[in-house]
């Protein structure tokens, strides 16, 4: 089994804003950011799935942006990251604002089997 977890977040939040890992490759609002953290979990027949902790941070000049982008992400995440192959569980949302620049920060664990 090869771990696919981040190409899958990858793949779902680009749709709705420039999705970069770890750090921005613009200075162009919206955008968002990805960190991924993957460990494996094993059995005496090898991997038996894989467990990540996936924040994801929108950055955008008003809330109302960075909440509408992070409701379409966190949407298709739930939507598309359930079932057999992935389960996923939001641990956590919450804005800030730094020097006039909104961000909304989804943290989630997420799953995958087989």
């Amino acid at each position: 089994m090869k771990e696919s977890i981040g190409i899958k977040v990858n793949e779902i939040a680009s749709r709705y804003v420039d999705f970069y890992l770890a750090e921005a490759e613009t200075e162009s609002y919206p955008y968002a950011v990805y960190t991924n953290s993957v460990t494996p979990f094993y059995t005496k027949d090898g991997i038996h799935h894989y467990e990540s902790n996936v924040v994801i941070t929108i950055y955008a000049q008003d809330l109302d942006k960075a909440d509408r982008i992070a409701e379409q992400i966190h949407s298709a995440i739930t939507a598309e990251m359930r079932g057999r192959q992935f389960s996923s569980r939001l641990k956590s949302s919450y804005p800030d604002c730094v020097e006039g620049v909104w961000s909304r920060e989804l943290s989630y664990t997420i799953k995958q089997f087989g």
